[in-house]
């Protein structure tokens, strides 16, 4: 059937297509869309969060770790930094157990997964001397080349427990590889650990430096940066935190403990 030599398919397209440039939407179907298109984008990150901790290899204690739902004094800026994309950052963060090290990296993590932005991973160092085994075994299919250069191109890497390791001398010798490594490589790397700033530097450097002094403490800091290049580069691209209060394993048994009286 034609209609002034249209077919009638094309005569109501033709209409539809008036009909929608001429009829404006409600202020409440407008506010309706834009809730749908809210919740639409909102869920997809979820489902992406949900993805990342198996992508990441997020431990399942922290599968629902996230900055508004575990807040600290540095959840802000470290949201903000970890979001940031095109960095060389070095994050260092320093605290006693339990203060929420863990937790922050793998908000870091879900922050990155819900914007969108891929390629974070999770590493604790307490598993390295475990993963070399494996690397050494022969007909292994991962050498150690391959696996440092595994870690060394992760846009996002989190290094959890710094400083645990048996064996003192093989982690300071792959942390200091990795991390030479990804600073050429302008990536961003995020460090926790239980050791104080100086315990850091000390640690790297393989020196003991109990009983000295605050001042001979402070003395030997700076001289490390100056000297050891490892520790120049870290410094160079390093935000370094502390996280103090108590400890949130110990109110998390509390509150344990009087669910299960």
């Amino acid at each position: 059937m034609e209609i002034n030599g249209m077919s009638a398919e094309d005569v109501i397209g033709q209409k539809l297509n008036l009909l929608s440039q001429t009829v404006k939407p409600t202020p409440e179907s407008e506010a309706a869309y834009l809730e749908r298109e809210k919740q639409r984008v909102h869920l997809e990150g979820l489902e992406r969060v949900e993805a990342s901790n198996k992508l990441a290899d997020v431990p399942k204690r922290y599968w629902d770790a996230s900055f508004s739902k575990y807040p600290s004094e540095i959840s802000e800026e470290a949201r903000a930094l970890c979001l940031k994309e095109d960095t060389d950052t070095i994050f260092i963060l320093y605290g006693s157990t339990g203060r929420g090290k863990t937790t922050t990296l793998c908000s870091a993590i879900h922050a990155r997964a819900y914007a969108g932005i891929c390629g974070s991973f999770y590493f604790t160092m307490r598993n390295l001397e475990m993963k070399l085994r494996k690397c050494r075994t022969y007909g292994s299919d991962e050498d150690e080349e391959t696996f440092m250069r595994h870690l060394a191109n992760y846009p996002f890497l989190c290094l959890d427990e710094v400083g645990t390791c048996y064996n003192h001398a093989e982690e300071v010798n792959f942390l200091s590889t990795l991390l030479s490594a990804r600073y050429d490589n302008c990536l961003t790397t995020w460090i926790a650990t239980n050791l104080t700033p100086i315990e850091f530097k000390a640690y790297m450097c393989n020196l003991d430096i109990s009983g000295k002094s605050r001042e001979e403490l402070q003395k030997l800091s700076e001289e490390l940066v100056n000297n050891v290049v490892i520790l120049n580069r870290i410094k160079s691209v390093a935000v370094e935190k502390t996280l103090v209060g108590e400890s949130f394993r110990g109110v998390q048994n509390a509150d344990r403990s009087d669910a299960e009286r």
